[in-house]
């Protein structure tokens, strides 16, 4: 499942009155169609409304975040070698 936090659009330290309203208005603009169904704001709801299972939401998300830390200077072309870049063009046509 998705952050709870993320789907209610609140911040972790909101408090029970917080969450119950921003319960009902993502309610409300699921019924436009907004773009959330209303089963994942049922579930969403049903975990931070209640504090046992809001927090082991909150330390299964605390363990998420320390497991893969951001590294300095890494970026997703590090282990590329230094060079042409490849393209999908260069892909196609390898004697570009």
């Amino acid at each position: 499942m998705a952050n709870p936090y993320h789907i209610l659009r609140i911040q972790p330290n909101a408090t029970p009155q917080q969450i119950e309203e921003a319960y009902y208005r993502m309610r409300r603009l699921a019924s436009y169609g907004g773009g959330v169904k209303e089963e994942t704001l049922n579930l969403a709801y049903a975990i931070l409304s209640d504090p046992q299972r809001r927090q082991k939401i909150d330390e299964a998300l605390k363990r998420r975040r320390g497991t893969a830390p951001a590294q300095a200077g890494a970026s997703r072309n590090a282990k590329r070698p230094a060079g042409r870049r490849r393209t999908w063009l260069s892909r196609l046509l390898p004697f570009f």
